[in-house]
């Protein structure tokens, strides 16, 4: 699993990574942190990727011995399936990432491990990575909560069948609202006041809408009546108008960087209630656009973005000095080629097959009326829109957010055709799929 970070000679690491190590970045969500706290044990930066990876591993290897349960090969096609997804996918990437990427996937993942098993053992263990990928990232936040009520919507055409999906689906809601009540205990503790979000919460919307020319709209309707200070920058945040997101918030001659026009996070979130309010129509246009932007630029073993300069990491130097010297020696820090997948071919051309290896699958599922994996595949395919739709919504167009999943599309295919080739396929103990299967 973690063959590419060995290859890179260190994990791999993200401009992000920094903030995340130090812990004093507040536009972030700060469980990615404590991760790092509790599994590097301030010893190496090894032992967090290492984490990854295991966690990773018996996510898939469980779901997949639970769904080929009856077979005795079960555990050999389980780690054919895992070789797989190593070989051919770019899973080894994001557990060798010291980012919170891979908990995403662990949402998913725990999810389905939270439907199809009933041991106290599975139900702790989906729970945690539930709780673990709630924490890693804002818009996980968001995509769990979006695709609970969705849940929910669907629920009364599901119970007749399933008349013990709602009993699992409020147990999952429970966790899930269990978890959003930690990370604001856990905000509070750490001074960030008792908030879902981190203080600071407003900078990525607000470069959002500075992009999209909406910020300058709302100062010219409303200044200089508002008293807000950022009036006063009113030609310098107009010059921003198109340059993009990631310029605007980490470009170090940007007028947002430089003056730091909105310091003040009240007036900065009362300034984003009026420009939604306003723009209410065109932001959802944009946010629709760049959904599908993202969906179509999500390209299974893309290549990594280079980390920049070494001098960029300080808290990798602060605090594993030991390490830092390793870090400044890799692959990625030395602008040299990566791999991040055994075999390299041509990211697009794999990419559109894996979606239509994806719709082949569940043609094939609609005639053998196999309607658990079907649940479980449009399941997948509906996460990773709302994950594209979430992170385009409030964040840059970065392919990255939706390619931290689609790495799921081969897994759930090749586990399903796993499935469709058993003369047997277990009835015992799966609850939601039972009956189809």
């Amino acid at each position: 699993m973690l063959w590419s970070a060995f290859y890179n000679r260190f994990p791999f690491t993200y401009p992000d990574t920094n903030g995340y190590i130090a812990g004093d970045e507040m536009r972030r969500a700060i469980g990615y942190h404590f991760f790092i706290i509790f599994t590097a044990l301030r010893w190496s930066l090894w032992n967090v990727v290492f984490a990854q990876a295991l966690i990773t591993t018996l996510l898939l290897m469980r779901i997949s011995c639970i769904m080929l349960e009856d077979n005795k090969f079960k555990e050999l096609i389980a780690f054919l399936i895992l070789s797989l997804l190593i070989l051919f996918t770019d899973v080894s990437k994001y557990a060798s990432w010291l980012m919170p990427d891979i908990f995403t996937a662990w949402i998913f993942l725990g999810g389905v491990l939270f439907f199809i098993s009933v041991k106290r053992h599975d139900l702790l263990f989906a729970s945690a990575v539930i709780w673990l990928g709630l924490f890693g990232h804002i818009s996980n936040i968001f995509t769990v909560l979006l695709f609970i009520l969705a849940s929910y919507v669907i629920m009364p055409f599901l119970k007749r069948r399933h008349p013990y999906i709602p009993k699992i689906l409020n147990k999952l809601l429970a966790v899930t609202l269990v978890s959003l009540l930690s990370i604001s205990a856990l905000n509070y503790i750490t001074g960030r006041g008792f908030s879902l979000f981190p203080p600071k919460k407003s900078v990525f919307l607000m470069a959002k809408f500075i992009n999209y020319g909406m910020v300058s709209k709302t100062l010219n309707n409303y200044c200089p009546a508002s008293g807000w200070q950022a009036c006063q920058y009113k030609d310098a945040i107009r010059s921003m108008k198109g340059t993009g997101p990631n310029f605007i918030l980490w470009a170090k001659d940007s007028p947002y960087v430089k003056y730091d026009i909105f310091k003040d996070e009240k007036e900065a979130q009362e300034i984003i209630m009026r420009t939604f309010k306003d723009n209410f129509r065109d932001i959802t246009l944009y946010s629709l656009i760049e959904t599908i932007l993202l969906l179509r630029e999500s390209d299974v073993g893309d290549g990594l973005d280079f980390p920049g300069s070494i001098n960029d990491y300080p808290a990798i130097k602060a605090a594993y000095p030991d390490e830092f010297d390793d870090f400044a020696s890799s692959r990625e820090s030395l602008s040299l080629p990566l791999k991040v997948r055994v075999f390299q071919f041509q990211n697009k051309k794999f990419h559109r097959w894996v979606f239509r290896a994806a719709l082949f699958l569940i043609i094939i599922l609609l005639f053998k009326r196999r309607y658990g994996l079907l649940a479980l595949m449009i399941s997948l395919l509906f996460f990773i829109f709302l994950n594209a739709l979430v992170t385009a919504s409030i964040s840059a167009l970065v392919a990255r957010y939706n390619m931290r999943v689609i790495w799921l599309i081969p897994f759930v295919t090749l586990l399903s055709a796993a499935v469709l080739s058993e003369k047997y396929f277990p009835r015992r103990k799966l609850n939601i799929w039972a009956k189809d299967l």
